[in-house]
């Protein structure tokens, strides 16, 4: 222990989130029990974390103490796709509050799928062309069972062509009730050129005969 060694519970979550990424990580604090076999012995070790065969769901993360700190848990549970991690810290009935927790969170929240991989969130005109704005991968957000969620696009103002496919035009942030929950950035989905002479001159002659009549 060192008295200037300080965290929370916000940074612990984040630094639990990250390293859960690790799929040699996930497995190893995943992992309930573990023989050590030697010629000579033969050992078992037990995980502390008790959620591992309590809770439904759980996967990791850490368990720990210290006199300062008292008893602390970082925990997490996947259920039906979705991670949930929780972060207690200086509680004596860490694993019955852990679980309430993450009780608390699949019961009381969704992660929504706000808008799919592709899916074209705002069509605009850039010169005389037209310019179809996509997000390039599934967005998700956790909202409040039964709550919805709408979005708001920027494009950038400094759009001029050509644009090429998959270049940055704005931005999609979606929210609940006023709040942001989340964020993805919006790209051009396909290449967009200055139209030809040609074109031009084709669409200058439909515009005066048009106008002839």
């Amino acid at each position: 222990h060192h008295p200037e060694h300080k965290s929370t519970a916000y940074d612990l979550a984040l630094i639990a989130r990250a390293a859960m990424m690790n799929p040699e990580f996930a497995k190893i604090v995943g992992t309930s029990t573990w023989t050590w076999e030697h010629p000579t012995d033969t050992r078992v070790l037990v995980n502390r974390n008790r959620l591992l065969w309590q809770f439904s769901g759980a996967d990791g993360v850490k368990t720990g103490w210290t006199s300062q700190s008292g008893r602390s848990l970082v925990a997490s549970a996947t259920r039906d796709g979705w991670r949930l991690i929780s972060v207690v810290l200086n509680a004596p009935m860490m694993f019955t509050e852990s679980m309430r927790l993450l009780n608390h969170g699949f019961d009381s929240f969704a992660s929504l799928k706000v808008a799919p991989r592709g899916a074209v969130l705002a069509r605009a005109h850039v010169g005389e062309q037209e310019l179809r704005a996509i997000v390039l991968a599934d967005v998700y957000a956790v909202v409040p069972k039964g709550r919805t969620v709408t979005s708001r696009v920027t494009l950038r103002r400094d759009l001029t062509l050509p644009i090429a496919r998959g270049s940055n035009v704005g931005e999609a942030v979606f929210l609940n009730a006023g709040a942001e929950v989340a964020r993805a950035p919006l790209v051009a989905a396909g290449d967009i050129y200055p139209p030809s002479m040609a074109a031009r001159i084709r669409r200058w002659l439909r515009s005066w005969q048009l106008w002839w009549r």
